[in-house]
């Protein structure tokens, strides 16, 4: 009986098991022959018991070992970025940089459009300084100079070496895209040596104002279509607040009587013509000076004196290498006739004055850039060297 039960309870297991782990041992079982002894099929189904519980166990024991699975930690809150230590500057000179370009693209559509003028209400400030250097070795100059460069007066054999530095402060202003003021007036320091063939030399040098510079612009096709050549007319007044030559002798200088300015009155007109063929725009200008004579008493030149008619003109172009920085190449040549002194020419006093230049300029900012040029006299006349150096400055401005 109890070994009865005992196979009933092993067999309701086997069929348990059999549902859930059908194995081919199991499928084995099923397909015997009906006449196989029930003690043959219990031990096979023991021995299948032990099997399967064997392997329980080696999974049970697989499981406690395989360690528990991490749980992914939230992401740290992530930290701001440190920005460089120079990254603000890099940001500011962007933006200069695009402020730059932009100023340096409309200056050249307001050259392509014919409106290089200031714009009605702005305001144009221009410090500049500029250092010369001339020398003359002529036998005999009898003249009167009305350039700062000239060597003035009567030297009978000899050299003169003139150092020349003036400061000079212009500005103008836009009172509309046609027409502009202008003003420029300059501080000179000068000093002169002189040699003569008996080997006496002698120096001077001071430091004065000189002439004040009125000027006005107009541009004379306001309407000229993109590309065309824009014409412009310019007219100045120079008035006499420099020390004048007439008390300074050249062959004994003293500081006290060296000149900064001419002692005349004078007018100038020109007319300029700016053609635009990106990236170069080709200019020429022409004009006339005219000097009004005086009758002067001073200790070297005393009588009715009268400077020549001074005819210049200039041809040059500017190329625009970037958004940033131009070149520009120019010649410059002035003729001045002979001054008069009661009624009779001075011989030697016509003045020919032809100069090359190189100039080059860099935009600091959308309203301010920095200038610098070199030129060299190509006549004796002409100063031998010249640097200038200036800073435009604009401000206000309408649109």
């Amino acid at each position: 009986m109890a070994s009865t039960a005992r196979a009933s309870r092993w067999l309701l297991l086997g069929v348990f098991l059999v549902g859930v782990t059908r194995s081919p041992t199991v499928d084995a079982l099923e397909s015997a022959p009906a006449e196989a002894t029930s003690d043959h099929r219990i031990q096979q189904l023991e021995r299948r018991v032990a099997e399967l519980e064997g392997r329980l166990q080696q999974a049970l024991g697989l499981l406690a070992e395989r360690p528990a699975p991490r749980v992914a930690a939230p992401p740290p809150t992530a930290a701001p970025v440190a920005l460089p230590s120079d990254a603000a500057d890099r940001t500011r000179e962007a933006l200069l940089q695009a402020e730059v370009q932009a100023a340096a693209e409309r200056r050249r559509a307001e050259m392509a459009t014919g409106s290089p003028l200031l714009r009605p209400g702005e305001w144009e400030l221009e410090p500049s300084l500029t250092y010369g250097f001339t020398s003359n070795s002529r036998l005999s100059i009898e003249g009167f100079s009305l350039l700062p460069f000239f060597v003035a007066g009567l030297i009978r054999s000899g050299s003169v070496e003139r150092d020349l530095v003036s400061a000079g402060f212009a500005a103008s202003y836009g009172l509309s895209g046609r027409y502009q003021l202008e003003g420029e007036l300059p501080y000179r320091y000068r000093s002169d040596d002189l040699a003569l063939n008996d080997g006496e030399a002698k120096r001077a040098s001071g430091s004065g104002l000189g002439d004040l510079r009125l000027g006005f612009s107009m541009h004379l096709n306001p309407k000229a279509i993109a590309g065309s050549t824009t014409w412009l007319a310019r007219g100045n007044l120079f008035v006499p607040t420099g020390k004048d030559p007439f008390d300074h002798d050249p062959e004994n200088p003293r500081d006290d009587t060296l000149p900064f300015g001419s002692g005349f009155w004078s007018v100038s007109a020109d007319v300029t013509a700016i053609r635009p063929s990106d990236p170069v725009v080709l200019f020429a200008s022409a004009g006339l000076r005219y000097t009004h004579g005086r009758e002067v008493s001073g200790d070297y030149l005393s009588g009715d004196l009268s400077p020549g008619l001074a005819f210049d003109y200039s041809l040059g172009l500017a190329l625009q290498l970037n958004y940033r920085t131009s070149l520009s190449f120019q010649l410059q040549h002035s003729i001045t006739d002979e001054t008069s002194l009661d009624g009779t020419d001075i011989p030697g006093s016509r003045i020919n004055d032809a100069r090359f230049g190189i100039g080059a300029s860099w935009s600091l900012s959308p309203r301010r850039s920095l200038s610098v040029s070199i030129a060299a006299g190509l006549t004796e006349d002409a100063p031998d060297f010249l640097l200038r150096v200036s800073m435009p400055m604009k401000f206000g401005g309408k649109g």
